[in-house]
């Protein structure tokens, strides 16, 4: 990555990186069907319907170290590469995955990416708190760990384009009505007590204040559709 791009870090208790709450979109406690269940309330399942092949090899990748696979696939084999919330968690940066998506994509494929944003809530709000927090807990003596990237929707454009990708959308990647991932991420407080993603009383009137403002302002992330250049 370079040195000359300070992009923001998230840091997170060692004792808690593995809480389901510090993973986004993460799976923990959810069976097959609400996994499934929860692709209707995404604003980036309309996207998917309008530019994935209808037919063709397409590859989501993200599982694990890939140890078993590693160059498993031949150069341009697959029509669309989807990786949803994986690449900012290479503390090294998203080059490799990169460079692998656009090596096994047929040119001219498509390249389908989420990852979390810099949004306006996070730029004003949670990240000082986090960082306060983070501070206190530090002098304390509590160790934290590398979790993740949170890219502005510039810097990873300029990621992307530098790898050799052509942007042809963006979109905000959350869920719609009264579910908020990033909200429910950054703001405990704001959960409902049983529903996972869906926000409590308070939250619903803080996210609706948000999205009057625009609906990037506390999204959980951006997608970036691309094209591989040839």
């Amino acid at each position: 990555m370079r040195e000359s791009v300070a992009l923001y870090k998230m840091y997170h208790p060692v004792a808690e990186v593995e809480a389901a709450e510090t993973h986004g979109q993460c799976w923990h406690g959810e069976t097959i069907d609400e996994g499934l269940d929860l692709c209707r309330y995404q604003l980036i399942e309309p996207l998917f319907r309008e530019y994935l092949p209808k037919k063709g090899r397409i590859l989501e990748a993200g599982c694990g170290p890939g140890r078993w696979v590693f160059y498993l696939f031949p150069d341009k084999h697959f029509d669309a590469v989807i990786s949803l919330g994986v690449v900012e968690h290479f503390q090294e940066g998203p080059q490799r995955a990169f460079k692998e998506a656009r090596r096994i994509l047929k040119d001219g494929g498509f390249y389908f990416v989420t990852v979390p944003l810099q949004n306006l809530n996070r730029l004003l709000i949670a990240n000082p708190l986090k960082e306060l927090k983070r501070w206190h807990q530090k002098r304390k003596g509590v160790g934290y760990a590398f979790e993740e990237y949170r890219y502005t929707r510039r810097e990873f454009r300029n990621l992307l384009h530098e790898a050799g990708f052509e942007i042809i959308r963006e979109a905000p990647d959350d869920y719609k009505s009264s579910k908020n991932m990033g909200l429910y991420v950054d703001f405990p407080f704001l959960r409902h007590s049983s529903k996972k993603w869906e926000l409590n009383p308070a939250g619903k009137i803080v996210g609706s204040i948000f999205r009057s403002l625009t609906p990037w302002a506390a999204c959980a992330g951006v997608m970036c559709i691309s094209r591989k250049k040839v």
